[in-house]
């Protein structure tokens, strides 16, 4: 008797290992939903053209400009975070995240929420001898950076 147990024991457990397995997959296929966040596309409220004039003769390539904003204007006035978190700063015009190819990573150095606020960003690409646009955008509530993220990005 005890044999017959030792036999069957082996064939039980594989029986069962196969049922659970198969009864947790078809459970995970249709409890797991995927939901594209809000904070990975925010839509933004609000852009600010800047415009960078350069006339060397080669291309600057990963190149860090030095902006001066006046933060504490549009802070007051509600349209943006007191910590400076919702900037962004990109070549596209769409108010849309989601449709932007590039984003360019910046650095806060000093001074938010003041009107000579310095913010370093690292723009990929300003062509010799032209004008290149760039647009901050800001003015998403709720949205927040990840400094040291972003400090360690300019800083590469």
């Amino acid at each position: 008797m005890g044999k017959e147990r030792r036999e069957k024991f082996p064939a039980f457990c594989v029986v069962f290992t196969i049922a659970t397995i198969t009864v947790g997959f078809m459970w995970a296929q249709t409890s797991v939903k995927v939901v594209k966040l809000k904070e990975e596309a925010p839509i933004f409220l609000h852009r600010m053209p800047i415009t960078i004039g350069y006339f060397g003769k080669t291309p600057l390539i990963d190149y860090s400009i030095r902006l001066v904003i006046d933060t504490a204007s549009l802070i007051k006035e509600g349209k943006m975070e007191p910590d400076c978190g919702d900037i962004r700063f990109t070549n596209e015009t769409s108010f849309d995240s989601a449709d932007w190819k590039t984003k360019y990573p910046y650095w806060i150095e000093s001074g938010c929420n003041t009107n000579e606020t310095i913010i370093w960003v690292k723009v990929d690409l300003i062509p010799a001898g032209a004008n290149k646009t760039i647009y901050m955008y800001y003015d998403i509530q709720g949205y927040r950076n990840n400094p040291s993220k972003v400090l360690l990005e300019v800083r590469k």
